[in-house]
């Protein structure tokens, strides 16, 4: 449907390939129980009780006229030699389709489908019109002659078309054939992206000599996560007056960087910030540019660096390469089951033994700064490194405490999937029909998903988790987010010559018939719509705007009771992870609405209140100032 089919939509009908079978019992009975439509196959000569095809009537129209009794009686087999006519010459082709079997006589229906090495296009059409009906015929005009008396298309007319005209170009024809048109592709450029991505997007973006199909339009973030040189991007669309000149000149920067044309436009929102410069454009073009400033004395940044502070001396006394696991797997482990000797207890320990030296060393660092770091600043590393102050998180508890957060998460996974294998279990153990097997797969697939999650979960690197996370430092704010995780599998087609292939998320290799969504144990997505189901998973640390992709590999967790009927080697799955900020999070991520990333449409099902705890907070009705309700709170 994406190759071939881009204008319709998840609603719209898919075509029908007429098929072998006559949709009674027997060797028809393999397209019959398929049904037209579900899988695209229509037999081609209904059985006793079953409506006609198309072609079926359209055939036994045609015979009416000539004779009633053969247009009644031999239509089937008049169509049928008209299909073996038609392959003879080269212009259909048969086509096996299904699994199972070789051919026909093994249950293994067939389909008639147009050869694609005998279209050609052409720009001078013509427009057949048949006297009993309204409806016309595009034809290429060449063929015009060919087309006068044949019966119309239309069942319910018993007429032909009589005549034609080559019809003059309209305005869209004129300008395609005398301008030089290009299509606007459009591709999103944020950090929601990995950088393997975006990169790879900048990259056919800025080609000098791109192809056709290439993206030309980036719908891009504010922070342009752009370089300086986009090749040669001429315009540049503000959908928000930015905050300061700096902001401005930074973002309008990026256009007429090859030859010094470029085309800025500003779309100013109804809000006091952006009517004062719309009113006065010249404050925004000719304002003064203010250098950037540090702010030094900001904890949630120093607790960062001194935490990175810390394990550079720690490595530093010498460590064996398996100190700190690749990935957070043996981490988790660890952590949930209390191994003192495993990271991140030994390097918890060295900071509680070397703390103040390490403390004296960091403030040094900063004693060439004309201000260096203040007296309250000290006191609260000072807290945060040695845990003195009970009300001040510190360097252990936060660490600790969110790969315990993460060790809760990977169990709340792991229960879905034995849920999952018990229902499994049981659906196959009791009488077996098609609703039943239906269900075995859905499962099946759910399962497989949720094995997904927890293979990514587990393989994450440990430097990049702990980076993600906002414990060590990165160029993002230091701002609690909420990760969203969704599921998507599609249904390989069936192996070619030389072997089958999926769907890559670069468009590499050949597409997935089907695509489908599940999110966890309990949610179900939309049938064959392409958009991912999601759960939202609340969590405690995280950058504003980070983001993380990974694709299908070995299930984990075992592999009993997993696959269902079905063959999991006919589904492939991806599992996709989205980083927003809290705030916005409360909007974009609550339960019934859509999230739009990477080009997918992500609806979401459910929170995951399992991850973490429900909070109360305070409101104040005049402002939007507002406070978490703790356990000592007082008022």
């Amino acid at each position: 449907r994406d190759r071939a089919l881009q204008d319709f939509g998840r609603r719209s009908a898919l075509p029908v390939f007429p098929a072998d079978g006559s949709g009674a019992s027997g060797g028809g009975g393999a397209v019959a129980r398929t049904g037209a439509g579900r899988d695209g196959l229509e037999p081609l000569i209904a059985g006793r009780g079953r409506p006609k095809s198309w072609y079926q009537a359209w055939t036994e129209k045609v015979l009416t006229p000539i004779d009633v009794l053969t247009a009644t009686r031999d239509a089937a087999d008049v169509l049928l030699e008209t299909f073996k006519a038609l392959e003879a010459e080269g212009l259909i082709r048969r086509i096996e389709v299904g699994g199972g079997g070789h051919g026909p006589a093994a249950g293994r229906p067939a389909a008639w489908a147009l050869d694609p090495s005998r279209f050609y296009v052409t720009a001078r059409p013509a427009l057949m019109h048949c006297a009993g009906s309204r409806c016309t015929l595009a034809v290429p005009e060449r063929e015009m002659d060919l087309w006068r008396g044949v019966p119309c298309l239309d069942l319910g007319v018993q007429a032909a078309y009589e005549h034609g005209a080559a019809e003059p170009p309209t305005w869209f024809g004129r300008l395609y054939l005398a301008t030089a048109i290009r299509r606007i592709v459009a591709a999103e450029h944020t950090a929601l992206l990995t950088r393997e991505e975006r990169d790879r997007l900048q990259q056919r973006f800025s080609d000098p000599r791109p192809r056709p199909w290439e993206p030309n339009l980036l719908s891009a973030t504010p922070t342009l996560e752009l370089g300086i040189d986009v090749g040669d991007l001429s315009t540049v669309v503000l959908c928000s007056v930015p905050p300061a000149q700096t902001n401005y000149l930074q973002r309008i920067g990026r256009a007429g960087r090859r030859d010094g044309n470029a085309l800025t436009a500003t779309v100013a929102a109804g809000q006091p910030h952006d009517l004062y410069f719309y009113a006065d454009p010249m404050e925004m073009l000719a304002g003064r540019i203010a250098p950037p400033g540090v702010f030094l004395d900001a904890p949630a940044v120093l607790e960062r660096q001194l935490t990175a502070f810390c394990l550079d001396g720690w490595a530093a006394t010498g460590l064996p390469e398996d100190a700190v696991p690749r990935t957070i797997r043996q981490v988790l482990d660890n952590v949930e089951k209390a191994r003192l000797a495993g990271f991140p207890y030994p390097f918890l320990d060295f900071v509680q033994e070397q703390g103040d030296a390490l403390l004296d060393a960091f403030f040094t660092a900063f004693s060439g700064e004309p201000a260096g770091l203040t007296g309250p600043s000290k006191d609260y590393l000072a807290a945060f490194l040695h845990g003195d102050d009970a009300s001040l998180p510190s360097l252990r508890s936060r660490l600790v405490s969110r790969f315990l957060e993460v060790a809760k998460e990977r169990k709340a996974l792991r229960a879905d999937v034995e849920s999952l294998g018990r229902r499994l279990g049981a659906l196959k153990r009791g009488p077996r029909d098609e609703a039943t097997d239906g269900g075995i797969e859905d499962l099946g697939r759910e399962r497989r998903g949720l094995q997904g999650l927890l293979r990514t979960l587990n393989g994450r690197e440990t430097f990049n988790f702990l980076t993600d996370e906002g414990l060590l430092p990165n160029y993002a704010f230091p701002e609690a987010g909420v990760t969203l995780k969704s599921v998507i599998w599609r249904r390989r087609e069936p192996e070619r010559e030389g072997g089958g292939g999926v769907q890559g998320t670069d468009g590499s290799g050949s597409a997935g018939t089907e695509a489908e969504a599940r999110t966890g144990a309990g949610t179900r997505g939309a049938g064959a719509d392409p958009a991912a189901g999601a759960v939202a998973r609340a969590r405690s640390g995280g950058n504003d705007g980070a983001g993380a992709s990974g694709s299908a590999g070995p299930d984990e967790g075992g592999s009993g009771g997993g696959s269902g009927s079905a063959d999991p080697s006919r589904y492939e799955h991806e599992v996709y992870e989205y980083v927003r900020p809290a705030a916005s999070a409360l909007g974009e991520f609550a339960p019934e609405n859509e999230f739009h990333a990477g080009g997918r449409r992500v609806s979401i099902d459910r929170i995951d209140l399992r991850v973490s705890e429900i909070e109360t907070w305070r409101l104040c009705p005049s402002c939007d100032y507002c406070e978490n309700v703790g356990p000592k709170d007082e008022h």
